[in-house]
């Protein structure tokens, strides 16, 4: 038995903006003193290494939050939110690989093509691979990458508040970062709610709907790009010209409509890529039936050939 839930979202910008409306606040809003202590955070390991299963997924709405920047200055992310624009969060920290390969290969091509268009932050959260005796917090063990040694680089585990700002201080002056960092919490709110992950990223609608959810920002240009540009596309659209329609009838065939060709996205609830398949059809008859085996929730996205898109969950029981 099957059945449909949350349906459709193509919206006007200026209905995103009219209210916000995020899940509660996960942060007190108060700027830590320096010597605040860092709470302990539980390692988290993922065997299969893509870091999608936690955090929130593409239809979630994520919680609000207050972080600051190394000056002190605040931003919250409902009032970011409240601006119009997509925004682009993107976690890591120096003492990794990844992070610093994509703030070097992906943030300077997605600044340079979509900057004015985007509200996108950076937050410093735990080392992922500092010095021993502190182990990694993904794999709760020493582990110093080649990269780190050829590059020199070596970084003691935040014990402070003040440790984790220094940090964050060297990784903007060592990569010469315009866009705003922001310090994850002394509790790592943060890395709690959105990770736990070394390196990922989230796509954020206005309405603080997530749009799409990168386990590694490193390894995601092409994938971002095209969320960008798609998600930017639909905001300047008006509902009278939009031409996509995708609907699930009685017989849990996926029908959509209004372009040339088609990208569907399934998704399991966990976050995983479940299916990918693209049709060149005028109007597409997809039998879920024949694709979706296991009982479960799962999100479905489509794309046209126009750039526009729908998003779908469904649920079978």
């Amino acid at each position: 038995m099957y059945k449909l839930a949350v349906v459709c979202f193509l919206f006007l910008q200026t209905a995103l903006t009219a209210q916000v409306r995020l899940k509660e606040n996960i942060s007190s809003g108060k700027l830590p003193a320096d010597t605040s202590r860092i709470c302990t955070f539980q390692s988290y390991q993922d065997a299969s290494n893509k870091y999608v299963k936690s955090g929130f997924h593409i239809l979630d709405t994520v919680p609000d939050f207050t972080l600051f920047d190394t000056a002190g200055k605040p931003v919250r992310l409902s009032q970011v939110c409240a601006e119009g624009k997509p925004i682009l969060l993107i976690s890591g920290s120096y003492s990794c690989p990844p992070t610093r390969d994509g703030l070097d290969a992906i943030l300077p091509f997605i600044l340079s093509n979509y900057g004015n268009q985007l509200n996108i932050f950076f937050i410093y959260t735990l080392e992922a691979h500092p010095n021993a005796p502190d182990v990694c917090p993904y794999y709760d063990s020493i582990i110093i990458p080649k990269e780190n040694r050829k590059d020199k680089i070596a970084c003691e585990q935040h014990k402070t508040y003040g440790n984790r700002k220094e940090q964050a201080k060297e990784l903007i002056a060592a990569k010469s970062l315009t866009i705003p960092v922001l310090l994850d919490g002394v509790c790592n709110e943060y890395l709690t709610h959105f990770g736990p992950a070394p390196n990922s990223a989230y796509l954020i609608r206005p309405d603080g709907v997530v749009f799409n959810h990168y386990g590694w920002f490193s390894k995601s240009k092409k994938q971002i790009s095209y969320d960008v540009y798609v998600l930017l596309h639909s905001l300047k659209m008006k509902p009278e010209t939009t031409t996509l329609k995708a609907a699930i009838d009685s017989t849990n065939t996926l029908q959509v409509r209004g372009g040339k060709t088609y990208t569907i996205e399934i998704y399991t609830a966990e976050g995983e890529l479940f299916l990918q398949k693209s049709e060149s059809v005028a109007a597409l008859q997809f039998p879920l039936n024949q694709y979706i085996l296991k009982p479960g929730d799962y999100t479905i996205r489509i794309f046209s050939s126009a750039y526009e898109y729908e998003l779908l969950r469904f649920v079978k029981n």
